[in-house]
């Protein structure tokens, strides 16, 4: 079956792979629809409708935010029926969702940080501390660019950090000053 797409789709041509359509369709040799065809490499081809599919807008690991906030996993896809949509997982709770392609945007990882700075006071993300009550606590940034933390009593305990753990500022406030340890 031969595929129709518009200028700006972004296409897998069978022979020279990754690319957009520039132009078209227009009439091609027998019922094809042809197309003007620009390569990753800026080349541009004619292609016809038969040798191309649909470029998948995610891959299977890509994060995803949904229009509401909320941030998924993509688990797998792409599938083409009825439009593009993924199998989406929802980090806090697991849960597996679909979503059309067009219903959610790239989560653009943000570079390595391994600090935050709150009220002026710089607090390194993989160092442990202390606050006033004797507690222990470790911090990490969330997908969502929030960064949360949780403790235990003891030093070496186990800490489970979530999407509902305490911020850094709250943990501040409520519980600091924080001291490294």
């Amino acid at each position: 079956m031969t595929q129709t797409f518009k200028v700006g789709d972004k296409v897998v041509n069978d022979v020279f792979g990754v690319g957009e359509i520039v132009y078209g369709p227009y009439d091609g040799v027998g019922s094809d629809a042809s197309y003007f065809f620009k390569s990753e490499s800026g080349i541009h081809h004619a292609v016809t409708g038969r040798y191309c599919k649909p470029a998948a807008k995610f891959k299977v690991g890509d994060m995803v935010k949904s229009r509401f906030g909320r941030v998924y996993t993509v688990e797998a896809g792409p599938f083409f029926a009825p439009g593009e949509w993924y199998a989406l997982k929802a980090d806090a709770s697991g849960n597996v969702v679909h979503s059309l392609a067009d219903e959610v945007n790239l989560v653009t990882p943000e570079p390595a940080k391994d600090e935050a700075v709150v009220n002026g006071v710089s607090y390194d993300l993989t160092a442990k501390y202390r606050d006033r009550d004797g507690d222990y606590w470790r911090f990490e940034r969330r997908s969502d660019g929030a960064v949360r933390g949780d403790c235990t009593r003891t030093p070496n305990g186990d800490i489970n950090i979530d999407d509902w753990s305490d911020t850094l500022e709250a943990a501040v406030h409520k519980y600091g000053p924080l001291t490294r340890v």
